[in-house]
């Protein structure tokens, strides 16, 4: 079932208009606000990468599959509950990682595994131009069922 479905039809209205005042919002901008742009540029790459890196995570791959196997016994056998992983990607101008900073899970393979499967493959499109680095993303660690 949909997100949109479960919602209550006053919900979803009320969800439209804030979208919709929003665009009005970006739309009526002041012309001094223009040196916030790039930041929005920005933002929006961020937001864009973490769905990127995201969808590494969630790969069918052999790599993957050991190390959602190593975050269910994480949840399971230890007890200790899945969490958010903050990590901090640097980007060079073609979308290819140059270096990754993650935090220890606390077990080598599992550390090697998400560094394997986030600089396996580049960024589909290049950071704008002059983006700061490195990236501050996180991530949502679940096991797959």
């Amino acid at each position: 079932m949909s997100m949109q479905k479960q919602l209550p039809r006053w919900r979803r209205f009320l969800t439209l208009l804030g979208f919709m005042g929003s665009a009005a919002a970006a739309s009526t901008m002041p012309a001094d606000t223009t040196a916030d742009l790039p930041s929005l540029y920005w933002d929006a790459y961020a937001r864009y990468a973490g769905t990127v890196f995201q969808s590494y995570m969630d790969a069918d791959t052999d790599v993957n599959v050991r190390f959602h196997q190593f975050l269910h016994q994480l949840a399971e056998g230890v007890g200790r509950p899945l969490e958010t992983l903050t990590l901090r990607i640097w980007l060079d101008e073609q979308g290819n990682i140059v270096r990754l900073s993650a935090p220890n899970l606390g077990d080598a393979q599992a550390d090697q595994d998400l560094t394997q499967i986030l600089m396996s493959k580049p960024m589909p499109a290049a950071p704008p131009a002059d983006m700061p680095m490195p990236l501050l993303l996180s991530l949502q660690l679940l096991q797959k069922v």
